[in-house]
């Protein structure tokens, strides 16, 4: 990237960058449109490999089953949550 691209996508997403993050915010903004392109080119392969009257998208999920454990295995859990409540594990409210 050249030194006005950084200029103006910190513009652009409203933040300021000082002359000395430049060189560093450069290397990391590169390395991330390098990764991005070696996908591109893996998903261009992919779609030109596969068959596409054939090929369709399944759920790949696991089904939601209740899995027993010892009294030990929620002992351990337990010990290593923050906050609990009997055999509950207590999370702050996310909205």
């Amino acid at each position: 990237m050249k030194s006005y691209d950084i200029k103006k996508l910190s513009e652009l997403v409203r933040i300021k960058i000082l002359p000395e993050e430049k060189d560093d915010i450069d290397r990391k903004i590169s390395s991330v449109l390098d990764y991005s392109a070696q996908v591109q080119e893996i998903s261009e392969l992919i779609d030109a490999t596969t068959d596409q009257e054939n090929y369709r998208q399944i759920n790949v999920m696991r089904k939601d089953e209740v899995v027993s454990s010892s009294q030990e295995e929620r002992e351990m859990i337990l010990q290593g949550f923050p906050e609990s409540n009997k055999d509950y594990l207590l999370v702050k409210k996310v909205i």
